[in-house]
């Protein structure tokens, strides 16, 4: 039975199969963090992230801030379309973790020495929509995950 007509989210958000990973093995704040982040994307769309990140090969790609230093990495591939890309710390002590580390290497591209402009997310309301770049984070972020559990020591 469907709910009353208009009743739908107007922005449908869903997440990668390395996303669903990250969010599975958080727990208490993070998690919360994570569900009322996707309640406003769903709301809101673009309007909830917090910045486009800048440089090249990223410039289609936004974050939201979560609680404390966790991210999510988000991908536009329709203008009522929301794909969570990666969700994790921001770790610059340790890049091993950090969530940007994990982007840049999934897309082959260079970790920006420049300071991030952090410009708005959403340009005259609208969301930096780019559907070719869905497939190429979804193939290098599911190489990267292969690679991580092949370097696991056995018994986690």
């Amino acid at each position: 039975m469907s709910g009353p007509k208009g009743s739908e989210p107007p922005f449908d958000v869903w997440l990668t199969r390395e996303a669903a990973e990250d969010v599975k093995a958080l727990r208490g704040p993070q998690a919360r963090a994570v569900k009322q982040a996707r309640v406003e994307l769903q709301k809101t769309g673009c309007r909830a992230a917090h910045y486009r990140l800048s440089g090249a090969g990223v410039e289609h790609l936004c974050a939201l801030k979560l609680r404390d230093n966790f991210r999510m990495v988000l991908l536009f591939p329709a203008k009522d379309e929301v794909a969570v890309l990666l969700v994790g710390p921001h770790e610059r002590e340790n890049p091993d973790l950090d969530i940007y580390r994990r982007l840049y290497e999934a897309l082959g591209v260079e970790v920006p020495d420049d300071e991030h402009r952090r410009p708005a997310c959403c340009e005259d309301g609208h969301p930096p929509v780019d559907p070719e770049l869905l497939e190429r984070l979804i193939d290098g972020t599911k190489e990267l995950t292969q690679q991580r559990r092949r370097a696991r020591p056995s018994g986690r």
